[in-house]
């Protein structure tokens, strides 16, 4: 898809404006772009249908507290010193807004980093995360576009009726997904400590 027609549904408000690292804008990945336009030209109520995205998109944390912080706020808030901090950027793990500021998620991510540097866990594994865990967002998002929200569409029911199952399959797949990480991610670490065991 061209660039030119992102920024032209940017403009018009049906997607939102992209993200800033460094001197370069991230879009939503070109699946969801794609997703959102062919239900758009399809006529599909879009307010409906991103129920669901609003959900992702929200604070994790208490939604109340919208409170942004720079980059030495941030340190202040969380505790930490600001090679914490940079670690934490270093691992991806933070998620500054287009304005370069922080929310609370990223209090609470840099207490995780904290705790992960603590431990003395090689900054290298925690940018591997990062990345398989984008990875795997991403296709989730294709997932839930093929799985949920194509066939629901398609039954062209009222909006209210549209949202809720939107929302539930939004719900129902996010359950399956954290199962399956937790389940996989303790049996292949075990099966990892059996092998090291047996060296």
């Amino acid at each position: 898809m061209p660039t030119r027609t992102i920024r032209y549904y940017t403009q018009q408000g049906l997607l939102p404006s992209p993200t800033l690292r460094g001197r370069v804008g991230r879009y939503l990945p070109l699946s969801v772009i794609r997703s959102v336009v062919r239900h758009y030209e399809a006529g599909t109520d879009l307010d409906t249908m991103l129920v669901p995205l609003d959900m992702v998109f929200a604070p994790r944390w208490d939604a109340s507290d919208r409170r942004e912080f720079t980059r030495d706020e941030l340190a202040l808030e969380a505790g930490v010193d600001v090679s914490v901090v940079d670690a934490a950027e270093e691992m991806g793990f933070l998620f500054p807004t287009r304005q370069r500021m922080y929310t609370l998620d990223d209090v609470h991510m840099l207490e995780v980093a904290d705790e992960w540097l603590k431990l003395g866990l090689p900054t290298s594994l925690g940018r591997l995360y990062r990345s398989s865990l984008e990875k795997i967002s991403r296709m989730q998002v294709r997932a839930f576009d093929d799985c949920v929200v194509a066939p629901v569409t398609r039954e062209e029911l009222p909006a209210d009726v549209t949202r809720d199952k939107l929302l539930d399959g939004y719900r129902d797949m996010s359950r399956v997904f954290n199962q399956l990480v937790g389940l996989l991610h303790h049996k292949l670490l075990q099966k990892a400590v059996e092998r090291y065991a047996a060296r």
